[in-house]
């Protein structure tokens, strides 16, 4: 069932260098009523409370390796998950663990920290909690193989550590990278070391499609962007934000607006010509103003490199 058609589920330039290394990245699809498999329709599904129409998240795993033969492990082995909350230095992460059970007792292991801060990663865990589906999204070097999916395995697990989050405080990145790197060098990636969820057999979902968008008009500055562009919800937008607000599949979660320096120098007529797309945690992280229509924020501008912000603001 192979089809190398990467085009079904892109990967972001950012997720591209995921391409040449084995792993998982944990996202969330959005499936609008009218578009989900006919396959899933049977399940006991929860609506998204993060959007305003009626749609209901996926958990995804996009899982990258490198060899054919790797690609084609869940071909024939069962697959099982290990999830968990844990609190290292003061600071809260989920280990995820994704294990194909092909070569014994060193199966094919691949895993992801999860960050309950961070806007995106909460709203993985949130889809593991309410989703009865986990779709499984193979890739070999960036090129899209194969689609499977299983019944949630973790929906319970999540659930509780979902609670969990509200009590929360914000963590620092730097905090997070710390917290993480102690629990992989505490806990060997050996199968033995962790508690599994029972093998499971994925299911080929050669009728799955990536969603579709809702149609949505574009800023004039967007124009030659539509292919780029995903309708997918950010929680907790601040309502004068939405408007503005767009996933773009290389920088993620933006808000289009014009930085001061070029609002300044800017005949109106021109303005739409100055827009550009900022990460929306820098927004709300350094503040901005709406006027005439347009969003500005203060932030660092190169003439030819463009915008100069964190790495750490870019969420997808």
């Amino acid at each position: 069932m192979y089809s190398d058609n990467d085009e079904l589920f892109p990967l972001s330039d950012r997720h591209k260098i995921m391409a040449n290394k084995e792993g998982i990245l944990p996202n969330v699809l959005y499936f609008q009523a009218t578009d989900m498999p006919q396959i899933w329709l049977w399940a006991d599904w929860i609506q998204s409370d993060l959007t305003n129409d009626e749609r209901y998240a996926v958990p995804e795993l996009k899982i990258f390796t490198l060899s054919n033969e790797d690609a084609k492990l869940l071909i024939r082995n069962k697959v099982q998950f290990h999830l968990k909350e844990h609190n290292i230095q003061n600071t809260n992460l989920v280990h995820l663990l994704f294990c194909i059970r092909d070569v014994w007792p060193n199966p094919f292991i691949v895993e992801s920290l999860i960050n309950p801060s961070e806007s995106n990663h909460k709203s993985f865990v949130k889809a593991l909690a309410t989703s009865p589906m986990l779709l499984l999204n193979v890739y070999q070097k960036g090129i899209h193989k194969e689609s499977r999916y299983i019944e949630n395995p973790v929906r319970v697990t999540a659930a509780t550590a979902l609670q969990k989050f509200n009590l929360i405080p914000e963590q620092s990145i730097a905090a997070f990278i710390e917290a993480k790197t102690a629990l992989q060098n505490k806990m060997e990636l050996n199968h033995r070391n962790f508690e599994w969820t029972d093998p499971m057999q994925a299911t080929i979902a050669t009728g799955i499609k990536s969603p579709k968008a809702p149609e949505r008009k574009l800023r004039k500055s967007m124009e030659g962007l539509g292919h780029m562009v995903q309708s997918r919800p950010y929680p907790n937008l601040p309502e004068d934000l939405k408007e503005y607000h767009f996933w773009i599949a290389d920088v993620g979660h933006s808000i289009m607006c014009i930085p001061t320096v070029l609002w300044d120098v800017a005949a109106k007529s021109t303005l739409d010509d100055m827009e550009v797309a900022a990460p929306v945690k820098y927004l709300i992280v350094n503040g901005y103003t709406i006027k005439d229509g347009y969003v500005t924020i203060d932030a660092p501008y190169d003439p030819v490199l463009g915008l100069d912000i964190d790495d750490e603001y870019y969420e997808y």
